[in-house]
């Protein structure tokens, strides 16, 4: 029995030490002033000419439940791949603030434009923010944040037919 227990502690403890953190960020579990951390520099440009953007690997509790592939398909397969502003955030009067991919239960990947309503993003604009996000090492959830008080996020999506 003890052998068994200190196989579950032992596999446990490999789990937590695969996670990663991409190159770049911070993390304190809490920090001098008391405030939790996870957040990068600000990059000087990306992409779509961004320019003062931040990235972070941030999510929801499920995050960890969202599978890669799911996400990749939304993006690539669920997109409107061109160069109108054709995704905004709520209350944008845009046509989609989002894709989202997921399983047969309808939970999955989202894609989304968050933040107040002057936050419109393009398709190809969408799909670049979410390769930088990629490239900058989040592996389920992320955050790209631009403009004033804008970002698109990659997170667990309860319902993807709320998606639109």
């Amino acid at each position: 029995m003890r052998f068994s227990i200190l196989s579950i502690v032992a596999a446990y403890v490999a789990g937590a030490m695969s996670l990663v953190i991409p190159q770049n960020t911070t993390y304190n579990e809490t920090s001098h002033d008391g405030t939790q951390n996870l957040t990068s520099s600000l990059s000087p440009a990306s992409h779509r000419g961004d320019y003062h953007v931040s990235y972070d690997c941030g999510g929801s509790i499920m995050c960890p439940t969202v599978k890669v592939v799911w996400c990749d398909l939304g993006i690539n397969r669920k997109l409107i791949r061109n160069d109108d502003l054709n995704y905004g955030a709520i209350g944008s009067g845009k046509p989609h603030f989002g894709v989202c991919h997921g399983k047969a239960t309808d939970f999955g990947c989202g894609i989304i434009i968050q933040g107040p309503s002057h936050c419109v993003r393009s398709g190809n604009d969408m799909w670049w923010d979410y390769q930088e996000i990629r490239q900058w090492g989040c592996h389920h959830c992320g955050h790209k944040y631009w403009g004033d008080g804008c970002s698109t996020d990659i997170d667990y999506w309860q319902s993807c037919r709320l998606v639109w």
